[in-house]
């Protein structure tokens, strides 16, 4: 459930931050971002009531749908604030 509770936490800080931004794409992106954070805090809470999970069935739609969207959002906020990036320590 802790990681259930960060994941939507974090949602809720980006898309507040998504409110202050001026550009639209970036604050359509960081929307992207939360909704996929919040789905997948989701996926997280509802795997705490499954009795025994199976560990081979494939993952839910919904983790899916959270993952892609998490991760084309922050590509394209790399990809539109460059500067804003992870940066290589060896550099």
């Amino acid at each position: 459930m802790a990681l259930a509770n960060k994941e939507s936490e974090l949602a809720e800080r980006i898309r507040a931050t998504s409110d202050e931004v001026t550009s639209t794409d970036i604050a359509r992106e960081l929307d992207r971002w939360a909704t996929g954070a919040d789905q997948l805090a989701q996926v997280h809470r509802d795997q705490i009531y499954r009795p025994n999970p199976d560990i081979t069935a494939p993952p839910p739609p919904s983790f899916i749908q959270g993952s892609v969207a998490v991760n084309e959002a922050t590509n394209n906020l790399v990809l539109a604030c460059p500067s804003a990036g992870p940066h290589d320590a060896d550099a």
